[in-house]
C-alpha cells in the first residue's frame, strides 16, 4: 500500500533528524556551528562516534524497511554487539 510505503520513509528520515538533533550534532539544528561533531577537544572525530552514527543510521533502516533483504541482515547482525556496548558505556 503506498501510504504505508510513505508513512515508512517520513518515520525514517524524521527519527534520523531526531537523532541527528539529539546526539550527533553538538547543541543541535540551533546552534551556529552545526557542522562541529562531538569529538577531541581539538575538534577531530572520535572513532567510535562515527562508527555509531553509521550503525545507528543502518538499525534505524532495519526498523523501517519494508522487505529483509540478506545483505540488510548481514550487515545489521555484525553491527549489534558494537551497539550493545556503545549503548552500555560508561
Amino acid at each position: 500500500h503506498p501510504a504505508f510505503a510513505r508513512g515508512l520513509l517520513v518515520s525514517h528520515v524524521l527519527l534520523l533528524l531526531y537523532l541527528a538533533h539529539r546526539r550527533w550534532i553538538p547543541g543541535g539544528f540551533g546552534k551556529s556551528k552545526w557542522l562541529t561533531w562531538t569529538g577531541y577537544g581539538d575538534g577531530s572525530l572520535q572513532r567510535q562516534s562515527v562508527v555509531a552514527a553509521w550503525f545507528t543510521c543502518n538499525f534505524v533502516g532495519i526498523v523501517f524497511l519494508r522487505t529483509m533483504h540478506f545483505q540488510f541482515l548481514v550487515w545489521y547482525f555484525h553491527s549489534v554487539p558494537f551497539l550493545d556496548w556503545y549503548a552500555l558505556r560508561p
